[in-house]
């Protein structure tokens, strides 16, 4: 994965930029960083789980943004509000569910092996 990719899907998502869009760098590195623990592929996942890792980062920068912190909101970070949050944890939830055959889910699951 790309971080410089996943903060530009991050960017698409949220409508930020510049300055505004590289103090979120720490929500795409952590959604990064999950997510690649998470990969149980050593193939071509790259793209889905970044994009999966940018959709999620967009959805916990949503929650911080309303959970009511005394910080102005300017920019793009005013237009947060329910419906944002709701429209933002569909976007994740469809990107992961795309990424999920790349995506270990921490369970354990009984498969036949053929040879």
């Amino acid at each position: 994965m790309d971080i410089d990719k996943i903060l530009q899907k991050f960017g698409v998502f949220s409508g930020l930029s510049g300055d505004a869009l590289t103090a979120c760098l720490p929500y795409c590195q952590d959604a990064m960083a999950e997510l690649t623990a998470k990969n149980r592929s050593a193939g071509p996942a790259a793209k889905p789980i970044g994009s999966a890792a940018a959709a999620l980062a967009y959805y916990r920068w949503c929650l911080a943004e309303m959970s009511g912190s005394s910080l102005p909101h300017i920019g793009a970070a005013a237009l947060v509000n329910r419906h944002t949050l709701a429209a933002a944890k569909a976007l994740c939830e469809e990107y992961l569910a795309a990424a999920a055959e790349y995506i270990a889910s921490g369970k354990f699951t009984f498969r036949q092996v053929r040879s």
